[in-house]
């Protein structure tokens, strides 16, 4: 069996024959509903598809905020979430899909001001209302300023395929640390005006000459 929670609440599963985190069957659970699975309650260490379980495996997961999302479909099967219609929206879980006339669409993008009450890269308004969020390991891309101005979240984990943070993405942001996967291109001004003492910049990253300034 296989200690599972989900907002909180744990219960026990039967482990699968397989043994990998992608072939876990738990009631209710799906990847419409769930940005997947965590090792850890705060939902910042992605437990990946491929991953095995053992019998003493803890996993953790919350439930998504589809009501605080503006999501739309792409032809190539994914989807995109993109400005919010409501910016007042507490902390946010993406999923892993989203479902739309009976088709499913793996959801990779933020897209550009997404999160930002700005609506260009020079704006200089604050979403103080924005406390914190879960991402799903389907995510790739961070559109322009997709997270400008919010100041309270405190951290950024990045799954390990994540590839681009976009120009200005966490332009005025008040996060003290971000977890970011090799390879990853940075855009410029990324991190201009935020507020950490020092990054780690990953193995073999894309930079521009202005992403910290």
């Amino acid at each position: 069996y296989v200690i599972v929670s989900i907002d909180g609440v744990s219960t026990t599963v039967t482990m699968p024959t397989s043994k990998k985190v992608g072939d876990l069957e738990v009631t209710g659970v799906t990847t419409d509903n769930t940005p997947g699975w965590f090792y850890d309650a705060d939902c910042t260490q992605y437990a990946y598809d491929t991953d095995y379980l053992t019998p003493s495996t803890s996993l953790y997961t919350k439930t998504a905020t589809l009501n605080k999302l503006n999501i739309t479909t792409n032809t190539d099967g994914t989807a995109t979430v993109g400005k919010s219609v409501d910016i007042a929206i507490g902390d946010v879980v993406i999923p892993r899909t989203y479902t739309s006339s009976g088709t499913t669409y793996t959801i990779t993008a933020i897209g550009s001001y997404a999160f930002s009450l700005n609506s260009t890269t020079t704006g200089n308004e604050i979403n103080s209302t924005l406390t914190d969020i879960v991402l799903p390991n389907t995510l790739q891309t961070f559109g322009t300023c997709a997270f400008s101005g919010c100041k309270k979240i405190k951290s950024f984990y990045l799954p390990k395929n994540f590839k681009t943070i976009g120009d200005y993405c966490f332009r005025l942001c008040g996060f003290k640390s971000i977890d970011m996967p090799e390879n990853i291109n940075i855009g410029g001004g990324a991190f201009i005006f935020c507020s950490f003492k020092e990054v780690v910049v990953p193995k073999n990253a894309q930079m521009h000459f202005d992403t910290f300034w």
